[in-house]
């Protein structure tokens, strides 16, 4: 038995890097970004955030995963509003044991307290690196999984909502995952091995975040997937940063999760936050590493003989 968990864990672990790396398309992910763009805002009460809805839903059941969407109300403090926020989670119909969960959220932001003009700070933002990017990149490497499944591996993906719920200073975010993990029985009958979250990932001068929380609670995870990265040339800051994202609550169920971020994007919560700032190149080099990492631990569950 011993030897079988020893296994087990180097095989979600693994850091080997594929001496012949996936291909996944940077145009096809900012395509998809550019179709979410032009879909309209996704801020809470946003007259285009039902379309969206569908739109998402009906990309990743085109795609074949199984599609659900978890709806729930949540009181935001200071406006005194109460909005109604959906998670949508798709579940891999392959019926294999091992699980990985790639999230992100998308949402996008109903303040921009980072802009210049002070009067534009409580108006609605585009957020086409900051609540897009992500979500895009997910249904390229949806799409790439569907014309090259894993053998051993299920990839299950939930796009969280209320990421931007909070405000500075004042808490208030992550909704989404929040409400998610605690209500996981219910919408999610698995246990997965690991959570990789995606977040403003297609700057043109992308740097990934040394994410601390991710460092501090899921040390092999964040060991094993940061290699595949770095073989893309993609550079990684050289302090680390604690970020309360939607990887942060996995934590109370001790589930690995880690946040794949680039907070050095100068647009980062502003209106200047438009489609015209994202990068395909950046896009493909992040779901490179993903799918690197997700080919090197799609390995049998058996302990070898």
């Amino acid at each position: 038995m011993v030897a079988i968990v020893l296994y087990l864990v180097h095989a979600v672990y693994s850091p080997k890097i594929w001496a012949e790396p996936p291909e996944l398309s940077g145009d096809t992910a900012f395509a998809y970004l550019q179709e979410l763009v032009t879909r309209g805002n996704r801020y809470y009460a946003a007259p285009t955030r039902p379309d969206q809805i569908r739109y998402m839903q009906k990309t990743l059941a085109d795609l074949g995963w199984k599609v659900s969407v978890q709806s729930f109300e949540a009181l935001e403090t200071q406006s005194q509003n109460i909005y109604t926020l959906s998670n949508i989670i798709a579940i891999d119909p392959q019926p294999h044991t091992r699980r990985i969960i790639l999230g992100s959220h998308w949402d996008t932001r109903l303040w921009a307290e980072e802009d210049h003009n002070v009067f534009r700070r409580n108006t609605p933002i585009t957020g086409a690196n900051d609540g897009s990017s992500g979500v895009a990149l997910i249904f390229a490497i949806a799409e790439y999984l569907k014309n090259h499944p894993l053998s051993h591996t299920a990839v299950d993906i939930v796009l969280f909502d209320g990421e931007e719920f909070g405000r500075p200073g004042k808490g208030g975010y992550c909704k989404g995952s929040e409400y998610f993990v605690q209500s996981m029985e219910s919408v999610y009958p698995f246990q997965p091995s690991a959570v990789i979250v995606l977040d403003m990932i297609a700057d043109s001068q992308l740097m990934l975040e040394q994410e601390l929380y991710s460092i501090r609670n899921s040390p092999q995870l964040w060991t094993a997937v940061t290699p595949h990265l770095k073989a893309q040339q993609i550079p990684f800051s050289s302090v680390p940063k604690p970020i309360q994202d939607d990887q942060f609550p996995f934590r109370a169920r001790n589930i690995p999760a880690i946040l794949l971020i680039d907070l050095s994007y100068p647009h980062w919560h502003t209106h200047k936050d438009t489609l015209d700032k994202c990068d395909p190149k950046s896009m493909q080099r992040v779901g490179n590493g993903v799918l690197s990492w997700l080919r090197a631990n799609d390995v049998t569950i058996s302990p070898p003989q």
